[in-house]
């Protein structure tokens, strides 16, 4: 999926997904002696493309799901409750031998972006509308077997779905699967704040205001951080929410010299050596193998792969764009 959109994705992974597989390969003391018995972390995002009970595929990559903990919007869930189109992000083990169960997940997170009730529906532009965003709908969009047969112009407004994508630079979402919620009473939404007034308690992800007044609040709320919101779902359009939680969404601390796989959008084009993806630094060096459908550059869809280094970034070993056919 490539996007030409101006976009910047904000899409921000669990810390915890690779110290689960840390925990897991405790009886090895060191990151420098599992990566020399052949062993090595990994961490991956992006949309599942195929998935069943005991595995799901990312990014080309099969990754065995037994026995790894799987949360689901924060809360645990079971393997079996993944779908095509959610972005995840995965931790895990690759022992090295190139086998396809090589890659054992010991940890999968899925945080959709929204989770309310459709208050519009525009045919002609691919977008609908929950919660104060706006979701844009692509060729490659999934949507829930329910859903399938008539897409967007089968939505109805009133009905609760949930969102799962990458955020463009005006915070729009371009949805990779679209999911039905039920009778959800929970709405749910993950952003940037935005107009944060400590004096009223109140913020803003794109249109939507929340209220945080009586809401349980994790870390230190500031202009441009990342959050997740849940609270009960507001009974009419352009409502306030009223949230009964507000998470700060922290990035993933990847130890040095794992390896990273990720998807999405380049959120920050500073230059052709230097950029990231939903938030990710990448470092691309003379080593990198580039494979270039369209140039580099911000908003364009992108898969790279290559290992962390000490400070955080992903040293690219190679880096793939998409044409916008793909």
């Amino acid at each position: 999926m490539s996007v030409s959109l101006r976009s910047k994705s904000v899409l921000h992974i669990s810390a915890t997904v690779l110290l689960v597989a840390l925990a897991a390969l405790d009886a090895v003391r060191t990151t420098a002696g599992i990566q020399g018995s052949g062993i090595r972390l990994f961490a991956a995002v992006g949309p599942i493309t195929a998935a069943d009970s005991g595995s799901v595929v990312v990014g080309g990559v099969q990754y065995a799901t037994a026995g790894a903990q799987v949360e689901l919007d924060g809360t645990p869930g079971s393997p079996s409750q993944l779908q095509v189109g959610d972005v995840v992000s995965i931790g895990g083990t690759d022992l090295g031998r190139g086998l396809r169960h090589d890659q054992a997940a010991t940890s999968v997170a899925f945080s959709g972006n929204v989770r309310g009730a459709v208050s519009g529906v525009d045919v002609p532009s691919s977008t609908f509308f929950v919660l104060g965003q706006t979701v844009h709908v692509t060729p490659t969009t999934a949507f829930d077997p329910s859903l399938q047969s008539a897409g967007l112009q089968g939505l109805q407004n009133g009905a609760v779905l949930e969102v799962s994508g990458f955020t463009d630079a005006a915070g729009n979402i371009v949805a990779t699967r679209v999911g039905t919620a039920g009778g959800s009473a929970v709405a749910r939404v993950t952003g940037a704040v935005r107009d944060l007034n400590p004096t009223q308690m109140t913020f803003s992800i794109n249109s939507l205001i929340v209220s945080y007044a009586d809401a349980v609040v994790t870390g230190t709320l500031s202009e441009g951080t990342q959050v997740a919101v849940q609270g009960p779902q507001p009974t009419r359009a352009n409502e306030t929410l009223s949230a009964a939680r507000v998470d700060l969404v922290t990035a993933l601390q990847a130890p040095t010299g794992a390896e990273g796989r990720i998807e999405g959008l380049i959120t920050d084009f500073p230059s052709a050596n230097y950029f990231e993806v939903n938030g990710q630094p990448v470092t691309v060096d003379s080593h990198t193998q580039l494979d270039l459908h369209v140039p580099l550059g911000l908003d364009v869809s992108v898969k790279v792969t290559g290992r962390f280094d000490s400070a955080g970034s992903l040293v690219a070993k190679q880096a793939q764009t998409q044409n916008e056919k793909e």
